[in-house]
């Protein structure tokens, strides 16, 4: 890496951050110079027991291997690698980057076996389809990637799913470049064949990942950690849910579905169950009156982080809120949502397209300048107003009839900061709050306090 004044560089682009390590390289997020796109880079950088099994040529070949293999795949479902050059003799390679990933929305920790975040069953059947389309469209060309897990797929602002971190691959016709004992894949998520026996392992290998990646989502849990019969952890789900999963989690390959395709094609099945299920619980489910927040919803931005963020959002461990407030939502004359329960008025619709943090801050300027719906005191929310319009993921109607707010974007900007280059956002479909860089690209929905 070469430093030029106070910026590193790699190659011709601009370094901002680090993103993480694995056991092949860094990756970073990067600027290209030309443009400005941020993009993320990863530069061989093995990890020290990594180089005590294979020498240098070895790795830079399974780096390269790794590289070229993503840049010759095209799906929508795919990470697409962008360019691939050295820096002072070390291989690295770009490809396209956004700010989510499914590990991030869950809320994985290093210690995966604790408890993780909910997603709504058809969102997370969602998911579990675009996953399977990509490994299908991977294991038709005869690839294994060998390493699907929640931090290996990026999620863009639309909801879509790219597969990326090949470095665990098995390319058609010729073996892995690994030392013997080296473990293929993550505690968890991996096959048991593949645990065992890396280089017999096939595509129902992945298929088993993406089937222990569906249930956490579903339950929060891993399956490792209890009987994972769906009917037993929740009513809603009956035992076609079980049957599922079985197939899907079964040690033994013979008895897992035997293609990408299979498996979606069951899945959808429940999804459609799912929305029978759903209306029936909808009509089932009457509010208690929810368990509110016990304090007035902070208006003026802060700068925080850490355990100091979790007590002023009021949320727990998860950054989810303690308790959750039931809305009286009105739709006043000029279109506006008023909130009865906080006194606070929403813009119906939020941005039509996600900004990044400054331009958010300009988005609701202009609103104030045109005096938008006749108000000229809007607004950023604070985290604790965004969490005010959040219900419980875990309940069955996760959007109800009554939401007067129209479906566009889960992901929304707070005025809070947490540094000079990172603000907090709230995702009101998953309902927990986390930080960004700014340049990530987020909605906004604009607030106003209500006169008394």
């Amino acid at each position: 890496m070469k430093n030029c004044g106070h910026t590193s560089k790699i190659g011709k682009y601009i370094i901002d951050s680090i993103l993480g390590h694995g056991s092949m390289g860094t990756v970073y997020r990067a600027i290209m110079p030309e443009t400005g796109r941020v993009i993320a880079l990863k530069l061989l950088n093995p990890a020290e027991a990594l180089t005590e099994f294979l020498d240098d040529s070895t790795l830079r070949e399974i780096f390269t291997t790794e590289a070229l293999t993503m840049s010759r795949l095209r799906h929508p479902n795919i990470a697409e690698v962008l360019d691939f050059a050295f820096d002072n003799g070390r291989p690295f390679y770009t490809m396209e980057y956004f700010c989510n990933n499914l590990g991030m929305m869950i809320g994985e920790r290093f210690a995966a076996e604790e408890k993780s975040r909910r997603i709504p069953p058809d969102e997370a059947i969602a998911y579990g389809c675009q996953i399977l389309a990509g490994l299908d469209y991977m294991h038709s060309a005869g690839i294994i990637h060998r390493d699907i897990k929640p931090f290996n797929l990026m999620v863009s602002n639309r909801g879509r799913i790219k597969i990326c971190d090949f470095g665990m691959v098995k390319l058609p016709g010729r073996d892995s470049l690994q030392a013997e004992g080296m473990n293929i894949g993550s505690p968890y998520y991996s096959a048991p064949e593949q645990l065992s026996d890396p280089e017999h392992a096939d595509g129902r290998s992945d298929l088993y990942s993406a089937g222990v990646m569906l249930y956490r989502m579903i339950t929060g849990e891993l399956p490792a950690m209890k009987d994972f019969m769906l009917s037993r952890v929740d009513p809603l789900y009956d035992r076609a849910w079980d049957t599922f999963f079985s197939r899907a989690l079964s040690w033994k390959p013979d008895l897992r579905f035997q293609s990408a395709g299979e498996m979606a094609g069951e899945l959808m099945h429940l999804e459609l169950h799912w929305r029978e299920k759903k209306q029936q619980a909808c009509r089932a489910f009457v509010p208690d009156g929810g368990a509110g927040r016990g304090f007035p919803l902070r208006a003026v931005p802060i700068r925080v982080s850490g355990t100091r963020a979790r007590e002023a959002f009021g949320v727990d461990t998860r950054w989810q809120p303690h308790g959750y407030i039931v809305n009286k939502f009105r739709l006043t004359e000029n279109e506006t949502i008023l909130d009865e329960t906080t006194a606070l008025i929403w813009v119906r619709a939020p941005s039509d397209y996600p900004l990044d943090r400054p331009t958010a801050d300009d988005f609701i300027a202009t609103l104030n300048d045109i005096r938008f719906k006749g108000i000229t005191a809007w607004r950023l929310p604070t985290v604790n107003e965004l969490l005010s319009l959040v219900s419980d993921p875990a309940l069955p109607v996760s959007s109800g009839d009554d939401n007067p707010f129209p479906a566009n974007g889960d992901w929304f900007w707070s005025c809070d900061r947490r540094s000079p280059k990172t603000s907090w956002y709230v995702n009101t479909r998953l309902g927990y709050t986390g930080w960004q860089n700014n340049s990530c690209l987020y909605h906004v929905r604009a607030v106003a306090t209500a006169l008394p």
